[in-house]
């Protein structure tokens, strides 16, 4: 928890990654609550989706249950002869993992169910998907996608991406949507400083490395080789 607490004071954005069996622990809950103390976006990843006795299903409603936030899912889970294969992204129609990419699911029943909900949810918060919903229009992919990069950075609704890491299914669409919808380090919400300005969140002692070491988050100025530093606090 500790560890934790020191790297999420620094962060920009966060992806908090759920086992998809044993959904939301008891760890989970303390992380998230440190993650909303300092207003970090999040994405969710639901992990370990090809093990049996998975549910990508049951860890959204854990989720939005437990921590009272919007949990919308990005994908619908992929089977074959009762096993998992891969997910298919809403937004695209497109699947991401052992499944043909080729095929296009934009008409099944579960991605449109899946993308009805995120455009429900979206109307909410934005204006112009609102418009769209009112006018009975699908508002298309770039529309929703700045709409919830939107969404994602106001705290105001929770994207969930599934896959099994193990396998490899499905990172590559995680890190996606960590460039697409997470802020950049330009954006972060913490003020940019004029001159040098950083905050000191571990020190590792000489016995680990031989000599002291400092991970250093900056916000603002430019420290190289030989940079003396004041500590405004002593």
């Amino acid at each position: 928890t500790a560890e934790v607490e020191r790297v999420l004071r620094v962060l920009d954005g966060a992806v908090a990654v759920f086992c998809g069996i044993r959904g939301v622990q008891a760890q989970s809950e303390t992380v998230w609550r440190q993650a909303n103390r300092h207003r970090i976006p999040m994405l969710a990843f639901v992990n370990k989706l090809d093990r049996e006795g998975a549910s990508y299903e049951r860890v959204i409603r854990q989720i939005a249950q437990r921590f009272h936030v919007s949990a919308v899912a990005m994908q619908v889970p992929l089977t074959k002869d009762n096993g998992f294969i891969g997910m298919i992204d809403i937004l695209t129609g497109q699947c991401v993992g052992e499944g043909n990419p080729n095929i296009d699911f934009s008409e099944d029943e579960q991605v449109k169910a899946a993308r009805t909900h995120l455009v429900e949810c979206l109307a909410e918060t934005d204006d112009e998907v609102m418009t769209d919903y009112l006018s009975d229009r699908e508002p298309d992919e770039a529309t929703l996608r700045r709409a919830l990069r939107k969404a994602v950075l106001k705290r105001s609704l929770l994207p969930v991406f599934g896959g099994s890491a193990a396998k490899d299914i499905g990172v590559d669409a995680l890190l996606d949507a960590v460039r697409d919808y997470l802020p950049s380090p330009s954006e972060s919400i913490r003020k940019k400083l004029e001159g040098i300005g950083m905050l000191v969140f571990k020190v590792y002692p000489p016995e680990v490395f031989g000599e002291m070491l400092f991970c250093v988050r900056l916000y603002g100025g430019h420290v190289g080789n030989g940079t003396r530093l004041v500590n405004p606090r002593n």
